[in-house]
Order: C-alpha cells, then sequence, then structure tokens
C-alpha cells in the first residue's frame, strides 16, 4: 500500500501493488491523474521485476512513472 488513504485529505491519493515472486502481478490507484493512472496501467500490464519490497513502498507512485 502506498500514498494517502485519509478521507479528510484535500485530496486523497492512494493504491497499491500486489507482488508474487519478485514481479508486479497487479496494481491500483485511487484519486490518481489521467497520466497517473495510465502509468499505474503500465506497472499492471508489463508486471516488472520488484527487487526490495519496502523500497516499492516508499516509492509508491514514482514507481509507475519510472516504467
Amino acid at each position: 500500500l502506498f500514498g494517502d488513504s485519509d478521507p479528510t485529505s484535500a485530496k486523497p491519493k492512494f493504491g497499491s501493488y500486489w507482488i508474487k515472486d519478485g514481479k508486479v502481478l497487479g496494481a491500483f490507484l485511487e484519486g490518481g491523474s489521467p497520466d497517473e493512472n495510465k502509468a499505474i496501467a503500465k506497472v499492471a500490464k508489463t508486471q516488472p521485476p520488484v527487487a526490495n519490497i519496502e523500497e516499492l513502498k516508499k516509492e509508491g507512485l514514482q514507481f509507475a512513472s519510472k516504467i
């Protein structure tokens, strides 16, 4: 899980990556812009490897923008 899921936030934006055997199998984003949603969809489609899950949690949406 990543982002801000607090419903009292001005613009809550949060998401999740599903990881199995060191690879992204799925991704979800709520509250993202069209470009961010496109980046998340690309992650889900390409299923890139993830070397460090804790690092992925810290990167959050930034991970998707690098794919």
